[in-house]
């Protein structure tokens, strides 16, 4: 059974290395669609020979490009089973993913459905125990549907994934983002590409949690947010990303 993998990036060289080596320790294939990057990230593509391509969007963060481009890769390539996710994304479950997506085709299932958690910025000083050197405060945002069995009518919308007769698993485990930890420089910049589609048409709603982050200043209170290590997921970041080491974004 052939598993995907695939992903948008801009400037994800703190990110990208950690993605590529999990994808491979979970038994999943790796595609990468390049947004034009410059920080490294393409030039880092190219030399670990991952299978990748350029899309140019003009400096936009205009979903409506990059998920069409995703759908038309994803039909060239026709795998068994598809992960949509990022490069600051990881699915944490108690088994390799592959395991959960063989069991899950096994039993008829055409999609996957997870709980989805953002972990967040506090300013409180970087401690050993948290898996990226980064954060432990996280907002339970929904359950999301990013697995899915390949379909050639497949249809994404931001980060939901619908099938025709959808058959769903909600399994066990979680999605969780890294994104809002990330540095300020690097909000403010993917806040002015994603205001830059805004302008080109994308639906204002596509992207929200950019302007909430805007008004804090990209710093959350503690007190609005939840404890990791105080969770049911806190058993998932141990397990799966502690041998991955920190970035130094």
């Amino acid at each position: 059974m052939r598993i995907l993998a695939i992903l948008t990036v801009y400037n994800e060289i703190s990110y990208l290395p950690l993605k590529y080596q999990w994808c491979k320790e979970q038994g999943l294939d790796i595609y990468v669609i390049d947004n034009y990057s410059n920080d490294g990230t393409w030039n880092w593509i190219r030399e670990q020979g991952i299978p990748s391509h350029r899309v140019d969007t003009n400096n936009s963060f205009d979903l409506r490009i990059l998920q069409a481009e995703i759908v038309k890769t994803i039909h060239k390539i026709k795998p068994d089973w598809v992960v949509y996710n990022g490069a600051d994304l990881f699915f944490l479950t108690e088994n390799k993913l592959c395991a959960d997506i063989a069991m899950a085709d096994s039993r008829g299932y055409n999609l996957i459905m997870m709980d989805f958690i953002s972990m967040f910025y506090t300013g409180e000083k970087r401690n050993c125990f948290d898996p990226f050197n980064k954060y432990f405060y996280y907002r339970y945002i929904n359950k999301l549907q990013m697995i899915h069995k390949y379909d050639p009518n497949v249809v994404y919308e931001a980060d939901c994934v619908k099938v025709p007769s959808p058959n769903i698993l909600e399994n066990e485990g979680c999605i969780v983002n890294y994104g809002q930890t990330k540095s300020k420089k690097r909000r403010i910049e993917t806040t002015r590409r994603r205001e830059k589609a805004w302008k080109d048409g994308l639906p204002a709603n596509y992207g929200n949690h950019y302007k909430k982050g805007m008004a804090v200043d990209w710093q959350w209170k503690k007190e609005d947010l939840e404890d990791v290590r105080k969770s049911k997921y806190f058993k998932y970041f141990q397990k799966h990303l502690l041998h991955l080491g920190k970035t130094s974004d």
